[in-house]
């Protein structure tokens, strides 16, 4: 878990199966990996997220957002795959969606290659 200045983001948490993006690649479930997807910089994550963050906070919103995506074997977020699981307050769903389409990750693993894999993301902010 990362703790900054009123900013906590939790770990990955990986779910789902066989999932497949619009553009048929196959997309892997955290239990099919010998790897799961993690942040590629955590520091370089926190300080975005902060950056992003700090107009919410300091107009008081705070809750927690927890989103579906897909981290390709490139290590970037699948733009078209980011959904808002559940959200404690609306001010949050388009600043994580937002977000975390800018964070880089180390793509999950399949037998030593780089694949395509859906994670679920919660965020804490506040």
């Amino acid at each position: 878990m990362w703790k900054k200045s009123g900013i906590v983001v939790l770990a990955l948490a990986g779910i789902l199966t066989g999932a497949r993006t619009s553009s048929a690649q196959v997309v892997y479930s955290p239990a099919e990996l010998s790897q799961v997807p993690k942040v590629a910089s955590p520091s370089q994550a926190r300080a975005e997220i902060q950056r992003s963050a700090e107009s919410l906070i300091q107009s008081g919103v705070k809750g927690k957002v927890q989103l579906r995506f897909v981290v390709q074997p490139n290590g970037k977020v699948d733009p078209s795959s980011v959904e808002v699981v559940a959200a404690t307050t609306d001010a949050l769903k388009d600043f994580a969606v937002d977000v975390i389409k800018r964070i880089e990750f180390v793509p999950g693993r399949k037998d030593g290659t780089a694949v395509a894999s859906q994670v679920i993301m919660p965020l804490t902010i506040g």
